[in-house]
């Protein structure tokens, strides 16, 4: 997905719910393949830390040094209390 299709879908979500919206992606770009032959787990885009905040999202980088695994992102964006 490109910047403005993500725009859109969390439009959608945000129609779509009634109080919160919970993203959890890696953290920038992360080149992924198809996972056990699923094409849909291939990465096509990158949105970081930076991305979802200045669309109004809480957000923490989660990251596990020394594991070998790369920083992710957890988002928050509270529509209604």
């Amino acid at each position: 997905m490109y910047e403005e299709e993500i725009d859109l879908a969390l439009k959608e979500l945000e129609l779509i719910t009634s109080k919160s919206i919970i993203i959890g992606c890696p953290n920038g770009m992360q080149v992924q393949k198809a996972v056990y032959g699923n094409a849909n787990e291939i990465h096509l885009s990158g949105p970081d830390e930076k991305f979802f905040k200045n669309r109004g999202f809480l957000t923490k980088v989660i990251s596990r040094k020394g594991f070998g695994l790369k920083p992710h992102l957890t988002g928050v964006k509270i529509l209604h209390e």
